[in-house]
């Protein structure tokens, strides 16, 4: 089940005159489930995410990788994302469209396993054991010419030792459904937080008694249908 939450993201205008708040939608939907035994911190800064695989999708159908280094720089072709702060918390993310070639980003997808890194998507408290305060994409801007509203879509949920609290993800979809073209810019700010063992994150497989209990039930589904036929 999709949830859907219509968020309008008023930027101050800061550095560039051209800045511009731009709405956004966002979505949360279960996706894959993934697990992990605990969280390290919940103030997360660049040199923390170290890892994090992002993907940028253009409209001529290539895609192109690259990972977040440990100055919180993620250096693609043509594109870069980068957050510097100290905090997810309240300190922005930045995405820059230097030279697409004539061609338009429409996705980023931020995985943050690969980082340690899950999203904190909810306010109001602690939700997740060890999350603190969360925040979903939240203080969007953008300059440039083409970007008029984006979608952000938080996928694949992330437990506590098979517990899901509502509030933590391990994918990050940002959809430009205008397209980012070259010297474009995007900045947001979305909440982060670390596993506390590296490699933590991961998708969540059912222990092997609980698949076989699952075949049992399915052997038994099968012979009762065989005696009412």
């Amino acid at each position: 089940m999709t949830v859907k939450q219509s968020l309008l993201g008023f930027a101050v205008l800061a550095a560039s005159s051209t800045a511009l708040a731009v709405p956004v939608t966002t979505n949360y939907t279960a996706g894959t489930a993934y697990t992990t035994t605990g969280l390290s911190s919940f103030s997360t800064g660049a040199n923390d995410m170290e890892g994090l695989s992002i993907t940028a999708q253009f409209s001529n159908g290539t895609t192109d990788t690259a990972a977040l280094n440990g100055s919180g720089s993620a250096n693609g072709a043509g594109w870069s994302v980068s957050f510097s702060g100290a905090t997810t918390f309240n300190q922005p993310w930045t995405v820059n469209a230097s030279n697409t070639s004539g061609s338009l980003i429409e996705q980023l997808i931020f995985s943050g396993s690969s980082g340690d890194t899950v999203f904190d998507v909810l306010g109001g408290g602690e939700y997740t054991p060890g999350s603190a305060n969360g925040r979903a994409i939240d203080n969007a801007s953008y300059s440039g010419s083409t970007v008029s509203d984006v979608t952000a879509t938080y996928t694949n949920q992330v437990s506590l030792n098979g517990t899901f609290f509502g509030d933590l993800y391990e994918t990050l979809i940002l959809s430009f459904n205008q397209g980012l073209a070259s010297n474009d810019s995007f900045s947001f700010v979305t909440d982060t937080d670390n596993s506390a063992i590296e490699g933590d994150i991961r998708v969540d497989v059912p222990e092997p008694g609980t698949l076989a209990l699952l075949g049992l039930g399915l052997v038994g589904l099968t012979a009762a249908r065989k005696r009412s036929a």
